[in-house]
């Protein structure tokens, strides 16, 4: 299983490498993703059931990691740069406990402060919602949720706008994320297709 991360420096022996990060339980994954902004390495340390992520500046590599939200069993997040009222923040997919104690077994958003503490919820847990992803861009994020058995995308500004759910042009569809690599981007590019409809990718 990957368990370990190293850094390495261009140029020099892989002798000189220095370990980053090491997962002791043999039940965690780990992966390593550099967030959309390419302002921070994330290191997400993954069961079934339970997450943990930290994260590093990518402008001081050489620091230590440290953990966004600590691992509590049962509690599973994803974790994306964002900018909020011209500050750093992280916009977060959990199905942690709301702040007033209810269960979000359909996950929410949340966008908290770097160092973990809450700011405020973005999309709040909804029964008949569930919320699949999160992503964050400069201006907005968005949410990628299943409502009446159908994908949706929902767009979140993060600074100025209304919310809105991207409309389809077919009452039976299926959409899947597509490769946004842009974090100042304003438009979101999606894959879609439908029983008449050939696979193709869209922009929004």
């Amino acid at each position: 299983r990957p368990f370990e991360v190293w850094r390495h420096r261009l140029g020099t022996a892989a002798d000189d490498d220095k370990r980053v990060f090491s997962e002791p339980a043999v039940r965690f994954f780990v992966s390593v993703a550099l967030t959309r902004s390419r302002r921070y390495v994330l290191i997400a340390s993954e069961s079934r059931q339970t997450t943990e992520v930290h994260f590093i500046d990518a402008n001081t590599p050489e620091l230590a990691p440290t953990v966004i939200v600590p691992r509590v069993q049962g509690v599973e997040y994803e974790a994306d740069h964002a900018v909020v009222d011209g500050g750093d923040a992280w916009l977060l997919r959990t199905n942690a406990a709301a702040p007033d104690g209810a269960a979000c077994p359909n996950f929410e958003v949340r966008l908290l402060a770097l160092d973990g503490s809450a700011r405020r919820t973005l999309v709040h847990h909804r029964d008949d919602v569930t919320i699949a992803g999160a992503d964050a861009f400069a201006a907005h994020a968005v949410i990628f949720e299943r409502a009446d058995g159908l994908e949706r995308i929902r767009i979140e500004p993060l600074q100025d706008g209304d919310p809105h759910v991207i409309a389809q042009p077919e009452p039976v569809y299926a959409l899947t994320p597509a490769v946004n690599a842009e974090f100042d981007a304003d438009v979101v590019r999606f894959g879609y297709t439908s029983l008449v409809s050939p696979r193709s990718t869209l922009p929004a």
